[in-house]
This record gives structure tokens, C-alpha cells and sequence, in this order.
């Protein structure tokens, strides 16, 4: 079954948008477009729903238009023909179709860029990780180096150590000598 179709033109949009508002608040229906007609500035709003929800959404858009010195005209057909369906409500049931598949595609390649930044993200992830473990590698290496340095440098010192121990050794052994000699010249006194 097809539905009622009801225009109604009045001048300006922001008028246009507060008589469609009062529409779509006093009765059931549903709007077809908003077309802004060049020249004028008139606006027509289409609306669609039972005969009698259309009656009295355009009823209250007239009074509202009219109250601002705002209205055109406005017209109820309760039942188009099939050529006024297709023109008037088949045609904006049409392009609501291409907008939604527009929006889809939109939507679509949207999500294809979030992949692309999920992957992008991911491979960013990766090269951090291979740049961790290059860095503990290089220092693990460095740590490597270090260890040789210093058990070279304990080979060097030891010997360095021995010396010193004899040295030492003998420096004592020296002492002993000189407090052997005091004994020994106390003891002849």
C-alpha cells in the first residue's frame, strides 16, 4: 500500500527546518527530503505516512508558517499515482539507498585504513623489539670486552702483587734481621 505524500514550501531553511520539526512532533510521519528550490528562497519539505498523520503534520506546519508570515502553499495527495510514488517517494527512497551504500563504502574504507594502521603499528612493535634485543646484544658484548679487560688487567697486577709480596717479604725479613741484631748487642751489654 502506498502512503500519502504532503509538501509543504515556505521561504527560508530555518523556517523550513522549525515547521519540519512541528511536523515530525504532531503526527507519524517521516520525511522524503528537504529541497531548496533556487530563486526566492523557498524551501519544500515532503513528507510521507497514513493519510491522516499526514493531514495533520501539514496542518501544524501551515499554522507554524503562517504565524511567521513565512507559508507558500502546501499540498496532501492520499494517494499517488504510481509516477508521482516513483518521482516523489521512490526517487528519495532511492538516493536514502545510494547515501547508505556511500556511507558503507565510507565506512569500509575507514576500517581498511584502521588495519592499515594496526599493521603499521605492529611492525613498529617488531623493529622496537629487534632494536631491544640489538642493543642487549651489544651490550652483553661490551660487558664481554669489559670481563677480558679486566682479567688481562689482573694478569698484569699479580705479577705486579708477587713482587710487591716479596718485597715485602724481604722488608720484613730485614726488620727481623735489625731486631735480631738489637737482641743480640742488648744481650752482650
Amino acid at each position: 500500500m502506498r502512503q500519502s505524500l504532503g509538501i509543504i514550501e515556505v521561504i527560508g531553511l530555518t523556517n523550513a527546518v522549525f515547521v519540519m520539526d512541528a511536523m515530525l512532533k504532531t503526527a507519524n510521519v517521516g520525511v522524503s527530503s528537504v529541497e531548496i528550490t533556487k530563486g526566492m528562497g523557498y524551501v519544500s519539505v515532503k513528507i510521507t505516512g497514513d493519510v491522516a498523520a499526514v493531514k495533520a503534520a501539514i496542518s501544524a506546519g501551515k499554522m507554524i508558517a503562517v504565524s511567521y508570515g513565512k507559508y507558500v502553499s502546501s499540498v496532501i495527495i492520499a494517494r499517488p499515482s504510481e509516477v508521482v510514488n516513483e518521482v516523489f517517494v521512490s526517487c528519495e527512497e532511492k538516493n536514502q539507498k545510494i547515501k547508505e551504500e556511500k556511507l558503507k563504502e565510507e565506512v569500509e574504507k575507514t576500517a581498511k585504513k584502521e588495519e592499515k594502521i594496526v599493521v603499521e603499528e605492529v611492525e613498529i612493535e617488531k623493529v622496537k623489539k629487534e632494536i631491544k634485543e640489538e642493543s642487549k646484544v651489544q651490550e652483553e658484548k661490551e660487558e664481554k670486552k669489559e670481563e677480558i679487560s679486566k682479567e688481562e688487567n689482573k694478569e698484569t697486577v699479580e705479577p705486579k702483587k708477587e713482587n710487591e709480596t716479596e718485597k715485602e717479604e724481604l722488608k720484613e725479613g730485614s726488620k727481623e734481621a735489625k731486631k735480631e741484631k738489637k737482641v743480640k748487642s742488648k744481650k752482650k751489654k
